[in-house]
């Protein structure tokens, strides 16, 4: 006994110190194995595996490359601030990264310059359409420490590989005219999509999408523009800082050349070759946008729009459904002029803040800010790992995706440890996490007197795959599934 208690004493310790290092690292910073950077649902799910952000390239979270670069010049001289490439350019130090429920925050330092990078979801559980809308915002802010003002230029590009399952495939660049009119806002937007678009055409785990459009968005800030976190006109943006980030480039190139050009002289001169379409991995096809501002001692630059339309989401026995923010006929330009239009209004930034105010405050006060840091990261986890769309009926339906197991659909014993945050926030979601399950027991394909362990593989919710399937009891779940449905209906019914 006295052995047993001694090997259990150890091993605990063992865990709280791996538990502490994983929460404060070298630096007191929490320090997650995958940190989210553009974490919206199972397919549009880009993350950073590394201690920095500039130590490795960012990655899908199966693991395959989905690169996303970010470079400035300061005065001229180049730094990294995300990406690994290219190696020549010097990392800024990374002073700090700090994950909430809606925002990734990382701050890098030199002696002369600090710089943020705020990547923003806003995963807003009272809102449907806001937390259905697939798309991500990038904020960069800078500020001069040694109190003089500096030319900065900057650098971001995003890989086409985000719009293919495997690199060797090829994809079309197009720009995206807006048709939505409004003289405060002139938005630029390019997209890349696969050359084949075999929508819903593959299931599976270790499975991107090869489907839809990737969106690049950005402000042409040449003209006058709302500053979306402070409101006004140019003349009160003048006001606070002077000068404004002036739209460079915003075009598709070969991504290698482009970031050398860049950290060499701010200028990207080399072209692409026209083609029809461009095989990823041959063409190192990204989508490359740069800007310059003059003399300045700090500034907000104008946030990135990341998005994708997938255009459909899931297959649901017969029907192939759209995403929830698609469902009264919306389109691309609809989700890039939304998700703009939307950060033009402070009550959304205040909603925000709020949110992510009360979330620290109520776990802290039950489990002290560790805990809190640690549910900030579940609840990005957990929402990263669905999807919400829409039925013929036009009521939300929300799936989730088993990853890294074998690419199960709507599972039971997923949904079960996810109840506790959709019953506390917003048990519409709840409803719509059980309402799949409901429906499949009900119907003729489930002969069995137990719960479902799913309905499918993801994107394809046509019926149960794990163990016996609707086949034979084999292998089945019946006693876990049965109770967690059980027990999870019956705190929906008390939540309502």
């Amino acid at each position: 006994m006295s052995k047993c208690r001694n090997i259990l004493s150890t091993a605990l310790l063992v865990c709280v110190t791996l538990a502490t290092a994983w929460l404060h690292g070298d630096t007191g910073n929490l320090r997650p194995p995958a940190v989210p950077l553009v974490a919206v649902d199972p397919y549009f799910s880009i993350w950073s595996p590394a201690n920095r952000l500039t130590d490795t390239e960012t990655v899908h979270w199966t693991g395959k490359p989905h690169p996303l670069h970010l470079m400035v010049r300061i005065d001229g001289k180049p730094f990294r601030l995300m990406g690994a490439e290219p190696l020549a350019v010097p990392a800024m130090p990374q002073t700090k990264l700090e994950v909430r429920p809606l925002t990734t925050t990382y701050t890098f330092e030199i002696e002369t310059a600090r710089f943020h990078l705020d990547f923003i979801t806003p995963f807003l559980p009272d809102d449907l359409n806001t937390l259905s809308r697939p798309a991500t915002y990038l904020f960069v802010k800078f500020e001069a420490l040694d109190g003089k003002e500096h030319d900065l230029e900057i650098y971001f590009d995003a890989g086409a590989e985000i719009a293919v399952n495997t690199p060797d495939q090829s994809v079309v660049p197009s720009t995206l005219k807006q048709t939505h009119k409004q003289p405060e806002m002139n938005i630029k937007t390019l997209a890349v999509s696969c050359s084949e678009q075999n929508i819903l055409s593959k299931k599976g785990d270790d499975i991107r999408i090869d489907w839809g459009y990737f969106v690049l968005s950005v402000l042409d800030t040449t003209k006058e523009s709302y500053d979306p976190r402070k409101g006004g006109n140019l003349e009160a943006r003048n006001s606070l800082h002077p000068g404004l980030p002036q739209l460079v480039d915003l075009s598709a190139r070969n991504g290698d050349i482009a970031r050398k050009e860049f950290a060499a002289s701010g200028k990207i001169e080399t072209l692409l070759e026209s083609q029809e379409k461009y095989q990823v991995d041959k063409t190192k096809l990204a989508m490359v946008t740069t800007w310059e501002i003059k003399n300045v001692e700090s500034f907000d630059i104008f946030p990135i729009l990341l998005a994708y339309d997938d255009i459909l989401s899931v297959r649901y026995f017969g029907d192939n459904l759209p995403a929830w923010w698609r469902k009264d006929g919306k389109t691309t330009k609809d989700l890039v002029w939304e998700s703009w239009n939307v950060i033009f209004y402070l009550d959304f930034h205040e909603k925000m803040a709020d949110f992510e105010n009360s979330f620290f405050a109520d776990l802290k006060a039950v489990g002290g800010p560790d805990y809190a840091r640690l549910c900030a990261l579940a609840y990005r986890h957990a929402l990263a790992a669905q999807k919400i769309v829409a039925d013929v009926n036009g009521m939300p339906l929300m799936f989730s995706k088993e990853n890294n197991s074998n690419g199960c659909m709507g599972t039971v014993d997923l949904m079960y440890p996810c109840g506790p945050l959709y019953l506390y926030y917003s048990p519409a979601m709840m409803k719509a996490t059980l309402q799949p399950i409901l429906d499949y027991a009900a119907s003729p394909n489930w002969k069995f007197p137990f719960a479902p362990h799913d309905i499918g593989t993801y994107p394809h919710g046509t019926g149960q795959v794990y163990g016996g399937g609707e086949k034979s009891v084999q292998n089945q779940m019946p006693v876990e599934e049965s109770a967690n449905m059980i027990i999870l209906v019956a705190a929906l019914a008390v939540a309502e």
